[in-house]
């Protein structure tokens, strides 16, 4: 009887909480897993469990990614998108995650500019100030505390991940 209770009350307290990562494409000579690592490396010690999606696999509204996060909104702390990843963040903010807790990380190929992520918070944005292709005027606001001139990608992924989570 009490093996009982205590399943039913850890049913009852099963408050899992995520940090959700959506690596870039693989296109670029930078694994999925390689990107994941980094992110994972970089977060430290946390009691969160770790989503991992890739943007490869996850740009539509029927993927895992969309689903996962339609259903466990309210469990989600923190939705970080990296390169590539980042395209999605105007799909996904505000409809399934808040912006308050989506963070860009070196969106890639800008194209000087062009691309917009109006639904971002410019605070929650990470940029390489020197390379079109990792965010370079992607958005007006951009703290000075969150552009850097690091020459590596995967570099910018791990200082900028150390930031939200430190």
């Amino acid at each position: 009887m009490k093996n009982l209770i205590r399943k039913i009350l850890k049913e009852e307290t099963n408050n899992d909480s995520y940090i959700v990562f959506v690596a870039g494409t693989n296109k670029t000579g930078i694994s999925h897993q390689s990107q994941y690592d980094a992110f994972k490396n970089s977060v430290g010690e946390t009691d969160k469990i770790i989503k991992y999606f890739n943007y490869d696999d996850h740009k539509g509204s029927n993927s895992e990614l969309f689903k996962f996060l339609e259903e466990n909104m309210l469990n989600v702390s923190k939705l970080v998108l990296f390169s590539a990843g980042c395209s999605l963040a105007n799909k996904l903010t505000p409809y399934y995650i808040p912006k308050l807790i989506t963070y860009c990380i070196e969106p890639w190929a800008s194209e000087n500019g062009k691309l917009t992520w109006n639904k971002m918070l410019p605070y929650n944005f990470y940029i390489n100030s020197d390379d079109w292709r990792r965010g370079k005027g992607a958005m007006d606001g951009i703290p000075d505390e969150n552009k850097n001139n690091l020459k590596s990608h995967t570099d910018a992924l791990r200082d900028s991940t150390k930031k939200i989570f430190n």
